[in-house]
């Protein structure tokens, strides 16, 4: 597309296509404590790389940016940006060492992210700690960030599909509810919600569609968010 677009002889459209070349699209996920969403990143990734428990586990902030490299590499910061150290390889044990470390702030890693099928955008999963674990008031404010109304980047708010009117959980509504009603129809398109732990019912007793969906559905317009976008999930068999 590039070579045609070159041939046409007008720079100004060139430039403006290799502004969208050099694009990122940030996709943010955060959630509260417990509700699957490091499994969730690692479903999204096709392998497990992102430390996950069942207690709060994610105490740095991950920025994974698709390269389209099987093999996934890490720059690791400490709260000033300098470098702390690079890794070639980067493993699920190795996640774990460097989240666990005190003095290691950002890990930013690149390799493939499975799904994304266009090379002509960056794609960046920002997995990010609850602001409950967070290790430095900076992470909160990356969270704050992308919660605000005048952001591009799309959220991903996970929740724990069997928990719901949960405090932490309501404050963060509280505070999507906010950049929602302050930016309009544009701002409210960037929140996506995502359902997990869907796995956890029964079959037999439980239908997902008509009583799971429904029930979170009517919980958010409570909260003041009108027609969210709901993604039922089930991260760990995934």
């Amino acid at each position: 597309m590039y070579a045609k677009i070159k041939k046409l002889q007008l720079p100004n459209l060139e430039k403006a296509f290799n502004m969208v070349l050099d694009r990122e699209l940030e996709i943010v996920v955060t959630a509260t404590m417990s509700a699957g969403k490091s499994t969730l990143v690692n479903a999204l990734l096709g392998q497990k790389l992102i430390p996950s428990k069942q207690v709060a586990c994610t105490a740095t902030i991950t920025r994974i940016k698709d390269d389209d490299d099987k093999t996934f590499k890490a720059t690791v910061v400490d709260a000033q940006g300098n470098e702390l150290g690079h890794y070639s390889v980067l493993d699920y044990k190795t996640m774990s060492v460097l989240n666990n470390n005190p003095e290691v702030s950002e890990i930013h890693v690149s390799g493939d992210i499975p799904f994304v099928t266009s090379d002509e955008a960056s794609l960046v999963l920002v997995d990010t700690p609850g602001p409950y674990n967070a290790r430095n008031h900076n992470h909160v404010l990356v969270t704050n960030k992308a919660l605000d109304w005048s952001s591009k980047s799309l959220v991903l708010f996970v929740m724990n599909g069997a928990t719901l009117n949960d405090t932490a959980q309501d404050f963060y509504l509280k505070q999507i509810v906010k950049s929602m009603s302050e930016g309009g129809k544009q701002p409210r398109e960037r929140f996506m919600f995502v359902i997990n732990k869907l796995d956890d019912y029964s079959e037999e007793d439980d239908n997902v569609a008509s009583d799971v969906i429904k029930n979170v559905t009517e919980y958010l317009e409570e909260m003041g968010i009108k027609d969210p976008n709901i993604f039922p999930a089930a991260a760990l068999p995934a």
